[in-house]
């Protein structure tokens, strides 16, 4: 019969509850990511406080498209940073009469910082469509975006008018962000647990 003493029972403890917790941790990730963290974003202009125009003198407003179905306001959790993989964006101007060059791009607008740096820029070339005269077209960002809390992601679209250094701007009517949610590296994921528990998971 084996006989554990009260520190090595702890450390067996500890040791099973780490696997069962990385078990548990791995049955439940989809591509690396609990898939409660998954985010779908969609946005459009509607509001009129915000950090991001539509370009018509409103704001985005975005809103979180639940598994079931549903919406509902979204901010990014303490602690935590949104991680975009890839977006779709819907344009409308009723003045664009011809094909041309567009550019993407993402800002990263934080409230009362003066700049809005530039994370993400693409370019392609549109059809003359003097029908709609709108479109929806979607981008990969590869290595991802990440976005702080009280921070957001702002699109904008460019027509190239000829013109160097200039360009007329489309109106973003409509729009997803799909990503997941990461911790940002200041929060404690073992905050409550048994500090034996702690030790074993952390190293300290």
């Amino acid at each position: 019969m084996i006989r554990f003493s009260r520190t090595g029972w702890t450390l067996f403890s500890a040791a099973v509850f780490a696997l069962l917790f990385s078990g548990v941790a791995n049955a439940q990730s989809h591509l690396g990511q609990d898939p409660n963290d998954h985010v779908i974003l969609s946005f459009y202009g509607q509001g009129q406080s915000g950090l991001c125009g539509d370009g018509d003198g409103l704001t985005m407003e975005f809103r979180r498209v639940l598994p079931d179905g549903t919406q509902a306001s979204f901010s990014i959790p303490t602690g935590k940073l949104f991680v975009v993989t890839d977006f779709d964006l819907t344009s409308y101007e009723p003045t664009l009469a011809r094909g041309g060059a567009l550019d993407t791009i993402l800002r990263i607008a934080r409230p009362n910082h003066g700049s809005s740096p530039i994370v993400y820029r693409s370019s392609f070339h549109l059809v003359q469509d003097l029908e709609s005269r709108n479109f929806t077209r979607n981008f990969q960002t590869l290595a991802g975006i990440s976005v702080a809390k009280n921070s957001e992601l702002c699109p904008e679209i460019w027509l190239d008018n000829g013109s160097p250094g200039q360009g007329v701007p489309l109106k973003v009517t409509s729009g997803t962000y799909r990503g997941y949610l990461i911790s940002d590296g200041t929060s404690d994921q073992t905050i409550g647990l048994p500090t034996e528990i702690r030790k074993s998971l952390t190293g300290r």
